[in-house]
């Protein structure tokens, strides 16, 4: 996990204020975030203290494999670490037709939006459910003209290879992280 900036209030639209972005976006009969970019079954809703179980457990489906090859999974301290930033940055949790199916948390910095955490259950992964959120995420940033910023595990071949088809460049690299960046100013112009 990231070191924590304060979280800054940003426009409605986006991602890194839950708060915001539910009341901008919510369905007064659902309760659920509706986005005309999302397809019809995806949703956003800010976490709540009943989710923290289902998003930790979510949380160890996703990295778990990866903490394991780099440090070994200490569950205690896993637990209150994933408290700690549950509390210090509210996850927006991802519904696909009414099921939540993961979590992510955005941060804005001072030249940046960090994307913290993306994580998705495994039978949602592969559906281009992390491709649209990553897509509003980069909307959002160009629109604010902020870069995108992330650590992904070095590990995590996967991720690596979606956040390089996504545009995300590799700034530094350390024992177990390589830090990305997307560029909203070398990105390609707006469709």
């Amino acid at each position: 996990f990231t070191t924590k900036e304060p979280v800054h209030g940003l426009p409605s639209a986006s991602l890194c204020d839950a708060e915001a972005t539910v009341k901008a976006f919510e369905d007064p009969e659902t309760g659920h975030v509706s986005d005309s970019r999302f397809t019809a079954s995806l949703a956003l809703r800010a976490a709540i203290a009943d989710d923290f179980e289902p998003l930790f457990a979510c949380h160890e489906q996703a990295f778990c494999a990866h903490i394991v090859q780099l440090w070994g999974w200490d569950d205690a301290w896993q637990r209150r670490d994933f408290a700690r930033l549950f509390a210090a940055l509210s996850p927006l949790i991802v519904e696909s037709g009414g099921t939540a199916c993961g979590y992510l948390q955005v941060q804005q910095r001072a030249e940046a939006l960090h994307l913290v955490n993306i994580a998705l259950r495994p039978e949602a992964r592969g559906q281009g459910i992390g491709g649209q959120l990553m897509s509003r995420l980069m909307r959002d940033a160009r629109a604010q003209e902020l870069d995108v910023t992330l650590a992904v595990f070095r590990t995590n071949r996967r991720a690596g290879a979606f956040y390089s088809r996504l545009g995300f460049m590799v700034e530094n690299t350390t024992a177990t992280h390589e830090h990305r960046r997307w560029s909203f100013a070398t990105a390609l112009p707006r469709a």
